[in-house]
């Protein structure tokens, strides 16, 4: 067969593969309503039972309301990946398509779970994914995909070593294909971990070598992390200034990109400095209007913690009025807004602290701190420390 031949038989099976799948698609947005339609405790039942189920356009059209659902309904992707791997088993294999997106299935199951907390057992569907990724041609790539998620949950479990070996393998990975996008998001994650150990200098030194990529790929979004992620570096090095002059980029590059909340959170940000150096009096005015800001985006764990920050101010200006009334008005905050009982507990423990005027800076970071450790480790208890760090 000539090369004009092959090409013409290959131009034809691509013709063919685009028209299966448009019809595919066409079939799945019939069948995916009626399915997700089904009471909960239906759906299982009715994959089994029903063959005009068993369809690979359903499957994809099922993972990409996952990632619609990710961010702002964790509970309701969990569903969605749950019926998306129960089906999985049930499509025809029709390599390495259906194969692909058994693997995806898994994944995202992962990523959901990992989103509620649930790290062992996102830890076991990711090696589902690898099992069903592993062989196929491309495998490695999306393999490394699972190992981009496996590294975030070990880090968030506090196995860093465990976390920067996933992650290098997946920084290899993407940098074999060629694969930009990932590679960068992946110096995030190692960034992140290393950062947790402890490390600053070798952080800012990847962030900072990413830069002049990330910038001109124009994208305000990655612009914005990039140099949050570097601010946050040079933050924790005590090094205010460049700090400072990397989250201004930021919060310009996410107003752009039309991110309040991470604009919002680089304010934060730029408001710690303000208190680290020292003016609190400035501080406190721009920490209780960024406050606001958070309420009225309903985000009340961000609207907590950013009292507290308020808390260690006005002990720096010895305000004890303004304290009690503070953290008085966190704890009830902590109960109006369902904050998970441990939280509500540490803070009624601060409250009664500065009702005792025994409430300290240190304290008062300490409760700080045990707040945000809370969003990544959800059964953390809330133990009262042997001191008042005063």
């Amino acid at each position: 067969m000539s090369a004009a031949d092959r090409g013409d038989e290959f131009s034809g099976w691509l013709r063919d593969e685009h028209s299966w799948m448009a019809a595919q698609r066409r079939e799945a947005l019939i069948l995916g309503p009626r399915l997700l339609s089904l009471p909960a405790d239906q759906w299982r039942a009715a994959i089994t039972e029903d063959a005009s189920y068993h369809h690979v356009g359903l499957l994809e059209w099922i993972l990409e309301k996952v990632a619609e659902a990710f961010e702002r309904l964790p509970l309701r992707a969990h569903e969605l990946a749950s019926i998306a791997t129960y089906l999985a088993d049930y499509v025809p294999a029709v390599p390495p398509k259906t194969i692909e997106l058994r693997g995806l299935a898994w994944l995202r199951l992962a990523s959901a779970l990992e989103k509620l907390a649930r790290y062992a057992e996102a830890i076991a569907a990711l090696d589902v994914a690898v099992a069903q990724y592993d062989g196929l041609p491309n495998g490695d790539w999306h393999i490394a995909k699972t190992d981009y998620v496996r590294a975030e949950i070990l880090r968030k479990i506090q196995k860093y070593d465990d976390a920067l070996a996933a992650i290098d393998r997946a920084i290899m990975a993407f940098g074999r294909y060629g694969d930009r996008k990932w590679f960068i998001n992946s110096q995030h994650i190692r960034t992140a971990i290393l950062y947790k150990q402890g490390h600053c200098a070798e952080p800012i030194a990847i962030l900072e070598s990413l830069v002049p990529e990330v910038t001109e790929s124009g994208s305000q979004a990655g612009i914005g992390r990039i140099y949050v992620n570097l601010a946050n570096a040079y933050f924790s090095a005590a090094k205010y200034d460049e700090a400072r002059s990397r989250y201004i980029v930021a919060r310009q590059a996410f107003r752009k990109a039309g991110l309040i909340t991470e604009e919002l959170k680089v304010a934060w940000r730029l408001s710690s400095i303000t208190a680290r150096r020292g003016d609190h009096d400035s501080a406190v005015a721009e920490l209780r209007a960024i406050r606001r800001e958070f309420a009225a985006l309903s985000l009340a764990n961000e609207s907590i913690l950013v009292g507290l920050e308020i808390v260690e101010s006005l002990l720096a200006l010895e305000l004890h009025d303004e304290i009690v009334s503070l953290a008085r008005e966190l704890a009830n905050d902590a109960v109006d807004h369902d904050l998970p009982q441990q939280a509500a507990h540490a803070l009624a423990y601060l409250r009664e602290a500065a009702g005792r005027t025994s409430l300290t800076r240190g304290l008062t970071r300490y409760v700080r701190q045990y707040i945000e450790d809370l969003s990544e480790y959800q059964h953390l208890p809330f133990m009262p420390p042997e001191t008042n760090f005063g």
